[in-house]
């Protein structure tokens, strides 16, 4: 692996600081104390962003995106988190609703009609897998859809999913065969939010940015041309993207701790305690030093598993541990960072509660922690194994 970071990088990095101090800081401060941002407001910053070059920067330049590997994409994650970025940062490259590689299984006639409007930003989108009965365990969804004619039927319940209130079109995962599931029976449709038979309820988590909402289809009509890929195959797309989604979360845990790792320093400099600033306190530096390793481990195992992945190479359980030590090790630094400011930590208008309830969500979404160590449990067996034999 070549450790150093290559000049487009860069180039493409130096870019970003520039868009966010000029595009995203001003915003961030004129909404800084609210929770949910208007919509609009969302779609001007996504729509200056894909005129800088960012937005769907992680998809191919063949559909309109900035040709960006994995590695480059982490990156940029990073960077974004680096800064004082607490609404507008997934806007940036897309984020909720936004252009994601599993759409890259459209056809043409799909890409004409949903991924160029979703890479224009004339569209927005939705991940519809999750259900009241299906979060960890994916492959027991119930929502069924079942064929009819040159149609399929869609009935059942999705929710927690991010994006939906704004969503144009969804992807919406649904069993076409209830013996198979998750061995080719689970399919993934293009449905537009708009037919009839689909109601949408806002459902507002501690995070209160009114993103996420519960979808409901009652025998929504959906033609069979809006099968996104083949028939049967909707759970390995889904788990094909969702291994994309845990690196962005490890490269975005490592932004924000090393955001945590700065803002602690520079209040532990200016608060004086019994004389002396308490970044002179052992107890203090220790935090410091803790938090600033991890990060370090953090920020390479993304780093490498990211270059891995874009070299073509099975990463499962590497992706997981990423997603699982980054989101634990983000958790614990904003945790630190609030003990480090003390009371002044816990008020609105410091920031740190607001990282606290979003980042405490990381270990949640993409796969709970727990999760993720029965997958990695898994996959070093499975190596034990081979290595046995």
């Amino acid at each position: 692996m070549n450790l150093r970071i290559g000049e487009e990088y860069e180039i493409m990095l130096q870019n970003l600081r520039r868009f966010i101090k000029k595009e995203i800081i001003p915003l961030e401060e004129k909404y800084f104390m609210e929770d949910e941002i208007p919509w609009e407001v969302r779609l001007e910053v996504r729509r200056k962003a894909r005129e800088a070059g960012f937005y769907g920067i992680h998809m191919p330049e063949e559909v309109g995106g900035g040709g960006m590997g994995i590695l480059g994409f982490v990156l940029l994650v990073e960077e974004i988190n680096r800064h004082e970025t607490y609404h507008f940062g997934a806007d940036i490259y897309g984020g909720a609703g936004g252009p994601t590689p599993i759409l890259l299984a459209c056809n043409k006639q799909q890409r004409e009609k949903y991924l160029l409007p979703l890479m224009n930003v004339e569209k927005a989108t939705c991940f519809a897998l999750t259900e009241p009965g299906a979060g960890s365990d994916a492959a027991n969804i119930q929502t069924r859809a079942q064929k009819d004619g040159n149609d399929y039927i869609i009935t059942g319940t999705k929710h927690f999913i991010t994006g939906s209130p704004h969503a144009d079109f969804a992807m919406v995962f649904a069993v076409t065969d209830p013996e198979k599931r998750a061995r080719g029976g689970i399919t993934c449709f293009l449905v537009d939010m708009d037919s009839p038979g689909i109601t949408v309820n806002v459902q507002n988590s501690i995070i209160r940015d009114g993103l996420a909402g519960e979808i409901h289809f009652d025998e929504v009509r959906v033609p069979q041309e809006n099968i996104l890929g083949e028939e049967g195959a909707g759970f390995k797309l889904a788990m094909e993207w969702i291994s994309h989604g845990r690196l962005s979360i490890g490269a975005t845990a490592a932004g924000v701790t090393e955001r945590m790792l700065r803002k602690s320093i520079e209040y532990a400099k200016q608060r004086v305690t019994f004389g002396k600033p308490i970044a002179q306190r052992q107890a203090i530096q220790w935090m410091l030093a803790d938090m600033s390793t991890e990060l370090e481990c953090l920020r390479w195992m993304v780093y490498w598993t990211a270059w891995r992945v874009d070299r073509g190479e099975r990463c499962r359980a590497e992706t997981s541990m990423v997603k699982l030590f980054g989101s634990e090790l983000v958790w614990r630094a904003v945790d630190t960072a609030i003990q480090i400011h003390g009371g002044m930590g816990l008020m609105r208008e410091v920031g740190l509660e607001r990282m606290l309830r979003k980042m405490r969500a990381l270990r949640i979404v993409e796969g709970t922690s727990e999760i993720h160590r029965r997958t990695i449990a898994r996959e070093i067996f499975e190596k034990e194994w081979r290595w046995a034999s």
